[in-house]
């Protein structure tokens, strides 16, 4: 990392020594993290023939306000999430892959106890905290606060539409202002609206499942401030160290997918699995492609398909085991980093 280091000079040395010792068949980046203001990493790379890859696990647009100026031809791109492909062309990327997200068997493992959690879901609310982080990287005024909602709402109803164009005819539409036009603050507030659309999501999703004893796991007090109602709320864990237990915990876990996402599926499909538990998730365009839909997953397209479902699995556990058990096997066979990285190595 070469925030780690005193000096470009520093950071330079450091990076030929580990290459000259690693001899890496390929240099991989998550979300564009390690581009160095001076271009050393892409210059290195090239200089040893070695070739650079960025995957792409959030939405590229914000990442891309400030990285922008280290894209070149030689990177390949790979994404999570096929709709921000047309993006990342227009952005200057000329070697695009669609590269869905995997789970490293080596952190999820079943538990050996009796789930104590009925049914649960691990997340925070994405309301206060973490919508008030995003509105300080733009323009905000609370003005823009109805146009926020009422875009979000729409994007609910339409998740595959160009949020630009959403934004744009609900200003029109209830004759809401937006105070700016450029990249950066349009950018963020496209952004603020997503996640927006995200909380309402999660809430109603909670909400429906009151009455199911639904346990949660994020942060506390954003979920209080955004239910009517609220459940038992446990502490945020730490997803590398703590979140393992909490999943062996949960006999079924409910999953509702960021609306960054589109067509993808998120890490929750591929980790719960693996610690012997159900997840029932929303229904995502690229499970078709991942799981057997019939056997070794399960979905919803509704709050009320998700209520049913959850309450069939609650009675009958062993149909829940038999899910879990095939869904496990596709991930091992299919789903983990290490098949990801072939597809990588692949794909340069």
């Amino acid at each position: 990392n070469y925030t780690q280091h005193k000096s470009n000079m520093e950071y330079e040395s450091a990076l030929h020594k580990i290459i000259q010792k690693e001899r890496p068949a390929c240099i991989l980046s998550i979300n564009m993290l390690g581009f160095d203001n001076s271009g050393i990493l892409t210059q290195t790379a090239q200089r040893y023939g070695i070739p650079l890859a960025v995957w792409f696990v959030d939405d590229p647009h914000p990442i891309l306000l400030s990285q922008c100026q280290y894209i070149n031809p030689t990177i390949t791109a790979f994404t999570w999430e096929r709709s921000y492909i047309p993006f990342l062309k227009k952005k200057g990327f000329t070697k695009i892959k669609h590269l869905p997200l995997a789970t490293d068997p080596r952190q999820w493992k079943k538990g050996t106890t009796a789930p104590e959690i009925r049914l649960g879901f691990v997340g925070n609310a994405m309301g206060g905290k973490f919508l008030n982080k995003i509105k300080s990287k733009f323009m905000y005024t609370s003005s823009l606060e109805a146009l926020i909602y009422h875009t979000a709402d729409e994007l609910l109803q339409f998740p595959e539409e160009s949020i630009a164009e959403l934004l744009k005819n609900n200003a029109a539409k209830h004759n809401l202002a937006i105070p700016f036009d450029d990249v950066r603050n349009t950018t963020w507030l496209c952004s603020c609206i997503i996640h927006t659309a995200s909380m309402k999501k999660r809430k109603a999703m909670v909400e429906r499942l009151l009455d199911q004893g639904i346990e949660l796991t994020g942060d506390p007090q954003d979920w209080k401030n955004i239910l009517t109602e609220c459940p038992v709320i446990h502490p945020e864990v730490d997803y590398n160290k703590s979140l393992k237990q909490v999943y062996q915990n949960i006999e079924i876990n409910v999953n509702s997918t960021s609306c960054q996402m589109p067509t993808a599926v998120n890490q929750r499909v591929f980790d719960i699995p693996l610690c012997g538990n159900l997840v029932i998730t929303d229904y995502q365009k690229d499970m078709d492609d991942l799981f057997d839909l019939k056997n070794e997953a399960v979905t919803y397209t509704s709050l009320d398909e998700m209520n049913d479902k959850i309450s069939f699995y609650k009675n009958n556990p062993s149909a829940a085991q038999q899910i879990t058990g095939a869904a496990s096997k596709r991930i091992l066979s299919c789903h983990t980093y290490s098949h990801r990285l072939e597809i990588i190595l692949e794909g340069l």
